[in-house]
């Protein structure tokens, strides 16, 4: 059950990082709801912020197929490492875009941009999960 649970929020993390693709992408924190600045149009490395949702969907993936792989077995502590550890990259590249200029909350209010939304939700989901596995999985070693 517990991999049938990463499993499914691999897939939602999948779809929704292929959705955000289809998109403009992130727009810069001088937008408003009249005036949408795309970080795209610029010549700067705020034009390839799009890139860290591209990231997320091939680490993604990997963990997709480590499950299907791996789909009779248990759940090992390694694994949940490896797991928490791909989140914090993660998490420090989607800081990284906040603090080059990109606005994820106004891409999401101003946007409408659902399949961003998603895949913020699903990712901490994602996040929280592997942590309770982490202290579960801790306390039966105890």
């Amino acid at each position: 059950m517990k991999r049938l649970i990463i499993l499914i929020l691999t897939v939602f993390l999948i779809i929704s990082s292929i959705c955000f693709s289809q998109t403009k992408g992130f727009i810069t924190d001088i937008s408003t709801e009249y005036f949408l600045d795309y970080c795209n149009e610029y010549q700067d490395s705020m034009a390839n912020d799009n890139i860290i949702i591209e990231i997320g969907k091939i680490a993604f993936l990997i963990i997709f197929i480590l499950q299907l792989v791996l789909i009779k077995k248990r759940i090992s502590l390694v694994e949940i490492i490896i797991y928490l550890l791909i989140c914090v990259f993660q998490t420090f590249l989607i800081f990284e875009v906040q603090s080059d200029g990109c606005s994820i909350t106004k891409t999401i209010a101003y946007t409408k941009n659902i399949s961003l939304l998603i895949y913020i939700s699903v990712f901490i989901l994602f996040f929280v999960y592997n942590v309770a596995l982490l202290i579960c999985n801790c306390r039966e070693k105890i």
